[in-house]
């Protein structure tokens, strides 16, 4: 039997390992839509974004973000919100997303999100959440 080495991973070996999961993933599970959405200020600057994709009647928020200076003026649940509608009209069933304890973790509950489980390492704690659309 050949001896395998492992070795910190480059961003070319990343980029390979990414397409390859894709690859195999692609039959079983094609990725059907993109929820990537953004809101630019009136200098034309980005405001706040949303990065998620559907497939197969999930929906999937990977980022959501609005900038410091623009945190609780509303931008992000608009964009939440503007993110399931598409995913159901697409015929999404489910919309999952993730957040730390140092984020914003009470904001979900607050727009329909229940708690699927949660992750603790030290002072730190990673939510995982979920709303039938």
């Amino acid at each position: 039997m050949a001896e395998w080495e492992i070795v910190p991973a480059s961003q070319e070996a990343k980029r390979e390992i990414s397409a390859g999961l894709r690859a195999y993933n692609r039959p079983h599970f094609p990725v059907d839509g993109d929820l990537s959405l953004c809101i630019f200020d009136s200098e034309g600057k980005v405001a706040a974004g949303l990065i998620g994709w559907r497939a197969m009647g999930f929906a999937h928020v990977d980022v959501l973000w609005v900038r410091e200076d623009l945190r609780r003026s509303g931008l992000g649940g608009r964009l939440l919100e503007q993110a399931e509608s598409l995913a159901k009209k697409a015929g999404a069933e489910v919309l999952t997303l993730d957040t730390f304890s140092f984020q914003a973790p009470e904001f979900y509950p607050r727009h329909g999100y229940r708690l699927m489980g949660s992750a603790r390492a030290g002072e730190m704690t990673w939510y995982f959440y979920k709303k039938q659309l």
